[in-house]
């Protein structure tokens, strides 16, 4: 099936009967191997081995038999994986829209251009955190190969202040930004910003860039005010489990290798963590949850998918 009607079968399913069993978008971390050490990051020191390419492979199909229209590579680092490239060509054939998370760091050891061929939009991790800023000078490299490239930016209590700067250098290469505040891990710092003067740069920052900032305005609204989590994504770990409903307070509900998604997300274990998910008063602003529930309000959807849609078709 085309991917946009399966995108749109699923929105209208989930919309008409006002429930969130269908997510549409899947965040595959194909390794938890990494070549950075991130203050604010735990999963380079969550030893799950990876699968061999034909395992990921059943993964992806048994995906691409759901709702799931979004598939999302990352770590770690994916660019580890010497078998990346088949791996995102299989799931592009698939008809998914295929997102590719790296910091950047790897690409000159590893065939990115042929890589690139194969996902719509580029996520670059580019900040303090990952040590490699640097980066934000390369940015005319991806502009030149014709990527839809979005830098994701976590910021620090300590990085408040370098915001501007780089919002400027993403929209001097015609790249999108997205800001989103760290928050603590298990077994992390807690670097977390003040919340409320992130906000104030972030409004003034949309004002004067526009669409260049992709953090959306109900994103940075849920610093200050009571949101709810609803579960349009799933993580799927190395080995293929699903934690669920999200990474801070999901557990295993099953593995892609041995149980159908569709099934799983039928069944009582995730009916019950989805009501855990709607009482959960973290506010911990893990942004592939607390973004991608935004998106069940057609207030919230239209802006978004129309500046993401024109991004990936003309900008």
């Amino acid at each position: 099936m085309n991917r946009n009607l399966r995108a749109f079968r699923g929105f209208l399913s989930n919309y008409i009967r006002n429930d969130f069993d269908n997510p549409f978008y899947a965040s595959f971390k194909v390794t938890h191997r990494c070549n950075l050490r991130c203050g604010f990051c735990n999963v380079w020191n969550n030893k799950i081995p990876d699968l061999k390419t034909e395992q990921v492979i059943k993964i992806i199909d048994n995906l691409s038999r759901s709702s799931i229209f979004t598939i999302s590579f990352e770590g770690g680092e994916p660019l580890l994986r010497k078998d990346m490239g088949a791996i995102l060509k299989y799931a592009h054939d698939l008809s998914n829209y295929i997102l590719f998370t790296t910091n950047g760091l790897l690409i000159d050891k590893s065939p990115f251009e042929e890589y690139a061929k194969y996902f719509d939009f580029l996520e670059l991790s580019i900040d303090e955190g990952h040590q490699n800023v640097h980066l934000f000078d390369r940015l005319g490299y991806f502009k030149d190969l014709g990527i839809k490239t979005t830098i994701q930016t976590v910021v620090t209590r300590y990085d408040l202040d370098k915001i501007d700067e780089k919002v400027e250098k993403a929209s001097k290469f015609d790249h999108k930004i997205l800001i989103m505040p760290a928050f603590a891990f298990q077994g992390t710092e807690d670097l977390t910003p003040d919340l409320s003067k992130l906000r104030e740069i972030l409004l003034r920052l949309k004002e004067e860039y526009g669409n260049v900032l992709t953090t959306s305005q109900a994103y940075i609204d849920s610093f200050d005010k009571p949101y709810t989590c609803r579960t349009l994504s799933v993580m799927v770990e190395p080995n293929g489990d699903i934690m669920y409903p999200c990474m801070e307070i999901g557990t295993k509900l099953g593995n892609l290798l041995e149980s159908d998604l569709c099934e799983l997300m039928r069944s009582t274990e995730a009916k019950e963590a989805r009501q855990k998910m709607l009482k959960c008063q973290k506010h911990c602003l893990i942004y592939c949850h607390a973004e991608t529930s935004n998106l069940m309000s057609l207030k919230n959807l239209i802006p978004y998918a129309g500046n993401m849609a024109w991004f990936r078709f003309f900008g």
